[in-house]
């Protein structure tokens, strides 16, 4: 599999780790994942790792048809609600804008891209952590 989602009811954090080649089939999968999971809330910021993507395959269309396919799951993001990516690479980069770019249309949530890990942690309300923390905590 390449990508894990763990959440953090104590800390209201969702957080998504993608590696190796991501599509989105992949993250539309992820993101059905994640709203059927005993522990999900809509209200939890989202933190996402993805500075192991080596390789993502995603056009504006696809994005865009894959957004309108959960729209009655977008629904349920009723507040706005923040979600954080990490990204390492200019393709990670341009295709988290994108889906900023459909989200900001389709729903309440917010995409911020950070560059470096100490500035994900920090929009997210954990400075001071690392993700290896996120990803080990109980």
């Amino acid at each position: 599999m390449s990508y894990s989602i763990k959440i953090h009811p104590d800390r209201r954090i969702a957080f998504f780790r993608f590696s190796g080649q991501v599509n989105v089939r992949i993250g539309h999968q992820a993101f059905l994942d994640y709203v059927q999971m005993p522990d999900f809330n809509p209200h939890f910021t989202m933190l996402t790792d993805a500075r192991r993507v080596i390789e993502v395959d995603a056009s504006f269309r696809e994005i865009v048809q894959v957004v309108m396919q959960v729209m009655r799951n977008l629904r349920q993001f009723d507040k706005p609600v923040k979600s954080v990516v990490l990204v390492s690479s200019e393709k990670a980069f341009v295709i988290a804008r994108l889906l900023d770019q459909v989200l900001e249309r389709a729903s309440l949530i917010s995409i911020q891209i950070a560059r470096d890990e100490e500035e994900a942690l920090a929009l997210v309300g954990c400075a001071g952590e690392t993700f290896a923390d996120l990803a080990h905590a109980a």
